[in-house]
């Protein structure tokens, strides 16, 4: 009787950091209503399971073992130790992880976290399935997390890609091609003179700037202030990994680049028909290299930590592209890299082009 009064007692003193660590993780960390017992869970899972060593149900023992047995030891064994603050120091252990948590979390997150696709209930598509809207093919990508930006140990890393965990709070729809010409000029009605559609119409749109983007955008909404954007910054980069953490979305060495972009050393000097190449993992073609492509976000520095559905600053000089160009070596076609230009100047070098983003909504 003694012994199982000790045990009971032990639990509830080890539910209560183990509790409230798992209250502030769920706050910290998942946009997305969970059960609070899987939130509990959860807890063992990310500080054992993330590194993928050991499966959740042996993490959750491990834990459990491990903050049940500190509390007994401190709460009964120690009775008889001559050494009082010993005693209230092991007792103390859990509040004090507890408490250092949301402080360390920050630094450790993008270390043990890992890409992983959220399905919604309100979200009944799979990444890669394919829609058309107003003529213009697009791919649905899923809700998520992932590791944006580089980390230090990627050849020709940039200072501005600072590693950090983003999540996508919903799915949505991505451009399956770089806006053509014909689909620009059937909204725009401003062919040039010498246009051909027959030989020319595949061709991305280039030489836009980001205001004139904003205008087509507008066109194809007319009026609605939901459907058709750019793609922020963070979107882009989530749907070009694909799940993936390479400095490409078909791997890690710059090779793979000849099956799937235009770049320097295959694009003969040239932009390309879209679709040409092969796609990545979500179906998305050229996203690596053909045309850089705008976001919607004004260039700034990274945060030290998670974000969630980050757009960037408000305001600001340069607005940021993607993907690299024909003209592009493999270094500027990684997924990470940035690229800033001012978002009125024109240009008629036939590297800047985009891609268009759904918000994932009905069609009226």
């Amino acid at each position: 009787m003694e012994r199982a009064r000790q045990w009971i007692v032990t639990l509830l003193l080890a539910l209560g950091p183990f509790c409230l660590l798992a209250y502030i993780l769920a706050r910290m960390d998942t946009p997305v209503p969970a059960w609070f017992a899987v939130a509990v869970l959860a807890v063992a899972d990310r500080v054992f399971g993330a590194l993928g060593f050991v499966p959740p149900v042996v993490s959750w023992a491990i834990a459990g073992f491990l903050l049940g047995g500190l509390t007994y030891l401190a709460v009964w064994e120690l009775r008889e130790v001559n050494r009082p603050y010993l005693r209230a120091g092991v007792l103390a252990a859990p509040w004090i992880v507890v408490l250092t948590i949301p402080g360390a979390w920050s630094m450790l997150d993008v270390h043990v976290s890992r890409p992983a696709v959220i399905q919604r209930a309100d979200e009944a598509f799979q990444a890669g399935d394919v829609r058309t809207f107003q003529g213009i093919e697009f791919v649905w990508i899923p809700a998520g997390q992932f590791r944006m930006g580089s980390p230090e140990t990627e050849p020709d890393r940039r200072p501005d890609e600072a590693e950090h965990m983003v999540t996508i709070t919903h799915g949505f729809w991505m451009g399956r091609y770089e806006v053509t010409r014909s689909q620009w000029h059937a909204v725009m009605k401003n062919p040039p003179e010498n246009y051909d559609e027959e030989t020319e119409g595949r061709l991305p749109i280039t030489g836009v700037t980001w205001s004139e983007c904003q205008s087509f955008i507008a066109a194809l909404n007319r009026g609605r202030e939901w459907g058709f954007r750019l793609p922020s910054e963070a979107e882009w980069e989530y749907a070009c990994r694909a799940g993936g953490t390479d400095a490409y979305s078909c791997g890690g060495d710059s090779a793979c680049l000849a099956e799937h972009a235009w770049y320097s050393r295959n694009s003969e000097g040239r932009v390309h028909p879209v679709g040409e190449r092969a796609p990545n993992p979500w179906g998305l073609f050229d996203i690596h290299g053909n045309v850089w492509e705008w976001c919607r976000d004004f260039y700034g520095e990274y945060p030290q930590r998670r974000v969630i559905d980050p757009v960037g600053p408000p305001t600001g000089q340069h607005a940021v592209l993607r993907g690299g160009s024909w003209f592009s070596p493999p270094e500027d076609c990684r997924a990470a890299r940035r690229f800033v230009f001012v978002p009125g100047y024109f240009t008629d070098r036939t590297i800047l082009g985009f891609r268009l983003a759904r918000t994932n909504q009905p069609e009226p």
